[in-house]
C-alpha cells in the first residue's frame, strides 16, 4: 500500500498519467509484508485476548444478551479468517485432544441448527447457536497457534490480572459507593457488578483465585509474579465470599485442592505460609461485614463498616505481597534440595496411604455416612427462608429449587431422550411443567439442560469435548512444565464442576476466557525458541512450516464466513428490535414499526418484531392488522405462552373472543399470575366487557377500574396503555 501510494504521488509529480493497474499489481507484488512487526503484534494480541474479553465482557453485563455475542463473535470469526489464510501454518497445531474437543463443538452446534426443524422456536435455537460459535470460533483461533511455555504463562498472568481488575471494582461498588458507583440494579442482591449475577461472579472470583494460587506457589515462575499472585488472593477471596455463591465456594475449593495435587510444586510451602493466613483474615473480616452483604450500603453504619473492610482487604494484600516475598528464600532453599526418582515416588505413596487413613478413620469415628444421608435429605428437602440474610443463607440447607428445575429437564429428556425438545426451548417446558411459581430461563445446569433440549446427542457431545479438554491438559501434568497445566486443568475441573448446578454456559464473560486459556494449553506445542525473548527463531514465532495450500486456507477462510452469517444477521435484527423497543415505550409507534420490520427483514424467524407490530397495531385500532401479527409471532413460537397471552388482549380490546387464546396462555403457562386472572376475567361471554378487560395487568389494574359504565372509556383505557413486552 505505502509502493501504491509512492507511485501515484510520483506520477502526479511528473505531470504524468496515474498508474495503471498493471503498475499497480506490479508495485503490490513488490511490496514486502512488514513482518517484522506485524505478525508479532498479532501474536501479542492474541496472548492478551482472554484478558481482553475478560475485561470487555464482564462489563457488558457478563456477555449474556445476543448483540454482545454476536458482535463479539464476528470480531473474533474474522480474525480467525485473517489467521487461517495469511497466518503461518494455522493447522499445525491442532493435536487429538483440541482437534476432538473442537469437532465435537463443531458437531453440537450443527446438531443445534438441525432441532430448528423440530423445535418449537427455531429463533432461539439460532440464538443458542450464536453462542456456541463464538466459544467454537475462540478455541480454533487461539488452538490454531503452537503456544509454548512462556506464552501459556503470560496468558495466565494477563488473565488473572485483568479477573483482579473486575474483581477490585466489584468490591468498590460495593464497600465504597461514592468512589464507583453502580445503578440499582446491581444494589437489590448479595456482590453482582459487573456481571450481574452473584453465582457467575462468585465462580468467576473463584477461578482466578485458583489461577492467582497457582501463580504464588508456581516454583518456576518469576519472583514478582509470585509476590502479585499472593497480593491478589485477599481481594479474590472477598469477592467470592460476599457473593455467597455456595456452589461457587464448592467449587473453587474443589479446584484448589486439585492444583495441589496435580502441581505437585516445591512452590506450594512459601505460597501457603505467605498467602494463606492473609488470605484468611481477608474472608473472615468480608463475612462479619453483615451490614454490606446484603445490597449496596445507604446508612451510615454500612458505608461506615464498607470503608473499614476496604481499609482491611488493603492491608490483606499489603501482608500478603510482603510475606510472600520474604517466603521467597523458602522457594530458593527447597529448589536446592535434591529428590530422586524413588524419593518422590516413596512420598507419593506415603501421601496417598496416610491420606486414605486419615479419609477412613474420619468416616469410622464421625459415621460420615449418617451424617451424608441427613445432610442429602436436607439439601433435597429443604427449604432457604425468604427473609435469611446472606450469612444465614450460605449454611442452609436446601437447594434453591435446583432439583425441580432438574427433575423437569430430566422428565422433558425422557420424553424426547434422542432429539430433545429444541435449543434454547428449556424456558417453555419450565413455563408449562413447573412445580413452583418461579420464572426460569435456564436450567441452572449445563447438562440437564442439554439433556432436555437436544437428548443423548446433545449432551454426549458436551460432555466429549469438556473431557477431551481436560484429558489433554491432564496427560501434559508432568515434567518441568506440569504446573501452568496443572492450573489449567484445577481452572476448568472447577468451572466444569460449577457448569453443572449453574448457567455458566449462558455467560460468556465467564467461560469465553478461561475456555480460550484451557485451548492454549491443549494446543500442540511450537518448535524452536521462545518468540517473545530477543532474537527468536521465525519472525512469526513458527516452526518454520509453510503450513496448507492456499486453496485450502482460502476454503477455511470462506467457510468460517459461511459461519459468521448468523451472527451478523442476529446483530442487525437485535440492533433494530432493541431500537423498536425502545421506540414502543416511547410511545413512538411509528419507529417501533419500521425498525421492527427492519428486524424481520435481517432475521425472519423471530417472534418479537410482529408482536410489537400487532400491539401497535392494537394502539391504533387496527384490529385485523394486530390479530395477524400476533398469529405470526405465535407461528414462529406457538409455546410462548406470552403471545398467546398478547393475541388475547388484543382480540378483547377489539371486542372479539378473547378465551381460546388466554386459555392456550393458561395451558403453556398454568401457575403464571397473568394467565391465571386473565382466565378468570375473561370468563364472561360479553364483548364490552373483553374490550374493559384488556387493560394490562403489567400496570396493575384491578377490576375497580372498570366500573365505570362506559365503553368508550374502556376502550380508552385499554389502547391507551401499553401492553406486556416480556
Amino acid at each position: 500500500m505505502v509502493g501504491v501510494v509512492r507511485a501515484v504521488a510520483a506520477a502526479v509529480a511528473r505531470r504524468r498519467p496515474g498508474p495503471t493497474m498493471a503498475g499497480v499489481a506490479s508495485t503490490l507484488r513488490s511490496a514486502r509484508v512488514p513482518t517484522r512487526w506485524a505478525r508479532p503484534l498479532a501474536r501479542s494480541l492474541l496472548v492478551a485476548l482472554p484478558a481482553i474479553l475478560l475485561v470487555y465482557l464482564s462489563f457488558a453485563s457478563g456477555g449474556y444478551f445476543p448483540l454482545t455475542i454476536a458482535s463479539v463473535a464476528l470480531v473474533v470469526g474474522l480474525a480467525l479468517v485473517v489467521r487461517a489464510t495469511v497466518g503461518a501454518d494455522p493447522f499445525g497445531s491442532f493435536g487429538v485432544a483440541l482437534t476432538v474437543a473442537l469437532g465435537a463443538l463443531g458437531l453440537l452446534g450443527a446438531w443445534m441448527l438441525a432441532s430448528m426443524l423440530w423445535g418449537a422456536a427455531p429463533h432461539r435455537a439460532m440464538l443458542e447457536f450464536d453462542r456456541l460459535l463464538l466459544y467454537l470460533l475462540g478455541g480454533a483461533l487461539i488452538g490454531s497457534v503452537g503456544w509454548r511455555t512462556r506464552e501459556r504463562r503470560w496468558m495466565v498472568w494477563l488473565t488473572v490480572a485483568g479477573a483482579s481488575g473486575v474483581c477490585a471494582l466489584a468490591l468498590a461498588s460495593r464497600l465504597v459507593p461514592a468512589w464507583w458507583a453502580v445503578g440499582e440494579d446491581f444494589a437489590r442482591e448479595p456482590l453482582n457488578y459487573p456481571l450481574g449475577y452473584t453465582n457467575a461472579l462468585g465462580i468467576f472470583a473463584g477461578i482466578a483465585l485458583v489461577l492467582a494460587f497457582h501463580l504464588t506457589t508456581d516454583e518456576r515462575g518469576p519472583r514478582v509474579v509470585r509476590v502479585m499472585g499472593a497480593a491478589a488472593m485477599p481481594a479474590l477471596a472477598a469477592t467470592l465470599l460476599l457473593t455467597f455463591s455456595r456452589g461457587g465456594i464448592l467449587a473453587t475449593g474443589l479446584a484448589l485442592v486439585a492444583y495441589v495435587v496435580l502441581a505437585r510444586s516445591r512452590g506450594l510451602a512459601g505460597g501457603l505460609i505467605g498467602a494463606v493466613p492473609p488470605t484468611l483474615y481477608a474472608l473472615s473480616a468480608t463475612y462479619g461485614a453483615e451490614l454490606v452483604a446484603p445490597g449496596l450500603p445507604t446508612s451510615a453504619p454500612a458505608l461506615a463498616q464498607g470503608e473499614a473492610l476496604a481499609l482491611s482487604l488493603v492491608l490483606a494484600t499489603v501482608s500478603a505481597a510482603v510475606a510472600r516475598a520474604i517466603c521467597l528464600l523458602v522457594d530458593a532453599g527447597l529448589a536446592h534440595v535434591p529428590v530422586s526418582r524413588r524419593t518422590r515416588v516413596a512420598a507419593r505413596a506415603l501421601a496417598a496411604a496416610l491420606a486414605v487413613a486419615g479419609i477412613l478413620v474420619i468416616v469410622l469415628a464421625f459415621d460420615l455416612p449418617g451424617i451424608a444421608a441427613q445432610q442429602y435429605d436436607r439439601l433435597v428437602n429443604g427449604v432457604v427462608p425468604a427473609t435469611a440474610g446472606p450469612q444465614e443463607r450460605l449454611t442452609a440447607p436446601g437447594a434453591s429449587g435446583r432439583f425441580e428445575e432438574w427433575g423437569v429437564a430430566w422428565r422433558q429428556f425422557l420424553a424426547t431422550p434422542v432429539l430433545g425438545s429444541g435449543a434454547g426451548n428449556y424456558q417453555a417446558v419450565w413455563a408449562e411443567n413447573r412445580p413452583v411459581p418461579r420464572d426460569l430461563r435456564d436450567a441452572h445446569s449445563l447438562y440437564f439442560e442439554l439433556a432436555s433440549e437436544l437428548g443423548v446427542v446433545g449432551v454426549g457431545l458436551m460432555v466429549v469435548a469438556i473431557g477431551a479438554i481436560l484429558v489433554g491438559l491432564l496427560a501434559r501434568c508432568r515434567g518441568r512444565d506440569r504446573a501452568v497445566h496443572a492450573g489449567l486443568a484445577a481452572a476448568w475441573l472447577g468451572w466444569t464442576a460449577h457448569a453443572g448446578i449453574d448457567w455458566d454456559w449462558e455467560m460468556p464473560a465467564l467461560t469465553m476466557p478461561f475456555l480460550l486459556l484451557v485451548t492454549a494449553g491443549v494446543a500442540a506445542r511450537g518448535g524452536g525458541p521462545e518468540p517473545l525473548e530477543r532474537g527468536a527463531g521465525p519472525e512469526d514465532g513458527s516452526s518454520g512450516s509453510r503450513g496448507p495450500a492456499r486453496l485450502t486456507r482460502v476454503l477455511v477462510g470462506l467457510a468460517v464466513l459461511a459461519l459468521l452469517v448468523t451472527p451478523a444477521l442476529t446483530a442487525i435484527s437485535q440492533s433494530r428490535l432493541e431500537s423498536s423497543l425502545r421506540a414502543w415505550k416511547q410511545g413512538d409507534c411509528v419507529r417501533a414499526i419500521d425498525e421492527a420490520l427492519a428486524s424481520l427483514d435481517a432475521l425472519p424467524v423471530r417472534p418479537e418484531p410482529f408482536e410489537l407490530i400487532g400491539y401497535c397495531d392494537s394502539r391504533y385500532a387496527l384490529n385485523d392488522l394486530a390479530d395477524r401479527a400476533l398469529r405470526k409471532a405465535i407461528a414462529r413460537d406457538p409455546r410462548s405462552w406470552d403471545l398467546w397471552y398478547g393475541l388475547a388482549l388484543v382480540r378483547g380490546a377489539a371486542r372479539r373472543d378473547p378465551r381460546p387464546a388466554m386459555a392456550e396462555a393458561a395451558r403453556l403457562n398454568p401457575l403464571e399470575p397473568l394467565t391465571i386472572e386473565g382466565a378468570r376475567l375473561f370468563g364472561a361471554d360479553d364483548s364490552d366487557e373483553w374490550r374493559a378487560l384488556a387493560l394490562p395487568w403489567s400496570m396493575g389494574p384491578t377490576p375497580q377500574l372498570f366500573r365505570i359504565d362506559d365503553p368508550d372509556e374502556w376502550q380508552r383505557r385499554a389502547l391507551a396503555a401499553p401492553l406486556p413486552i416480556p
